[in-house]
């Protein structure tokens, strides 16, 4: 750093020094011999690389590895014979849907196996296709993705009631009772807010899907304050609405270097006009979503298939006052991938995935 900023103020001095025009050829070479004009340009240059460095340095600093700290659970041992789809954080530990047993699993806050409640069928209280769960004031709400249904236990995970409900594979919120969640049984609002007491009620709200990048479908997650939705195809916008459903702002990061590369090389706006099939699974954007105090992480997985490389990444961001996103760090699982859930943990100090390769539940250090 000494060296740095003596390159910086011999720099200067130089750019500083009264040296006259040179009237001839002799004026020049003597000029040059003096050594000041090599000197300049020798300075000049360290301080380009100086600044080019730290400029990337400064970009750099978004990345951040994350360190493998424990692997938690084994689910193809004897314990486990299924492929998790959903993590989902409450005040007494965790909950995993399991879609090779359509079961959940309880574990404590100790990461404990406690308690395994569903029972795989078609008939009434029975999972046909488990994938996403939410737990909200005391209730859980199960998706059936396949039975088109949504099933409801209590506390003591007894089973309470059921409803049909056609829900996406996104990740849906529950708000005061109610499912909100995407819909695709709308043009002109991207989002339903179901109620069910003796029957289904529907109220759709938020802004028009987004139709350039064809139909995409979005994850809706809860915090405090707001609803974010998060598309899972095609355009990665982010949209914010208050509990009412009264849209905030929009966030597109189709620009972001960290994900620009991704969609160009997918040529996704290509397959769209053209119709092609395999749009159906080159498309996906975000495959989960989690909010953590302030901070909302996003799972981007195919990013590193561009690369070469068998990673995952999580953009972690943060909301500005204007109801925009930017992102504050990219978080790199380090060679695991990681491609359907996560869930931030242990006070934003962790994050738990599922790792299909490893048939495992994995834990990792966040930097803080």
């Amino acid at each position: 750093m000494v060296a740095i900023l003596s390159i910086v103020a011999k720099t200067v001095q130089l750019l500083k020094l009264n040296v006259k025009p040179c009237e001839n050829l002799n004026g020049i070479m003597a000029s040059l011999l003096r050594g000041h004009f090599f000197s300049m340009c020798r300075s000049i240059f360290a301080l380009c690389v100086f600044c080019g460095l730290f400029s990337a340095c400064q970009e750099g600093q978004k990345y951040v590895p994350l360190e493998l700290t424990q692997t938690i659970l084994q689910f193809n041992d004897s314990t486990f014979f299924g492929w998790i789809k959903d993590i989902e954080v409450t005040d007494f530990g965790l909950l995993l849907t399991d879609n090779g047993t359509n079961q959940i699993h309880v574990l404590d806050n100790e990461l404990k196996l406690r308690h395994t409640f569903g029972k795989s069928g078609e008939g009434p209280g029975e999972i046909k296709e488990i994938m996403n769960i939410e737990y909200d004031n005391g209730q859980i709400a199960v998706q059936d993705y396949n039975g088109g249904k949504v099933l409801v236990y209590d506390e003591s995970y007894q089973f309470v009631k059921q409803f049909k409900l056609g829900l996406s594979l996104a990740e849906f919120a529950v708000l005061d009772g109610a499912i909100v969640a995407y819909t695709d049984n709308s043009t002109e609002h991207s989002l339903n807010k179901i109620t069910h007491q003796d029957s289904v009620v529907r109220d759709y709200f938020g802004t028009s899907p987004d139709k350039d990048w064809g139909y995409p479908k979005e994850h809706v997650i809860k915090t405090p304050q707001y609803l974010i939705s998060a598309n899972t195809v095609n355009r990665p916008l982010l949209k914010v609405y208050d509990h009412q459903g009264n849209h905030l702002g929009t966030t597109d990061f189709s620009q972001s270097p960290y994900i620009k590369g991704w969609l160009e090389s997918r040529n996704i706006k290509a397959m769209i006009a053209s119709g092609s099939e395999k749009i159906r699974y080159s498309q996906t954007i975000f495959y989960d979503v989690d909010y953590y105090e302030g901070k909302l992480y996003l799972n981007l997985p195919n990013v590193s298939i561009i690369e070469g490389k068998r990673k995952s990444i999580l953009l972690e961001c943060r909301m500005t006052e204007d109801y925009q996103f930017e992102i504050v760090r990219v978080l790199d699982f380090m060679g695991h991938g990681i491609y359907n859930c996560f869930a931030i943990v242990d006070e934003g100090r962790s994050v738990l995935v599922y790792e299909p390769g490893e048939g495992a539940l994995v834990k990792f250090a966040i930097p803080q």
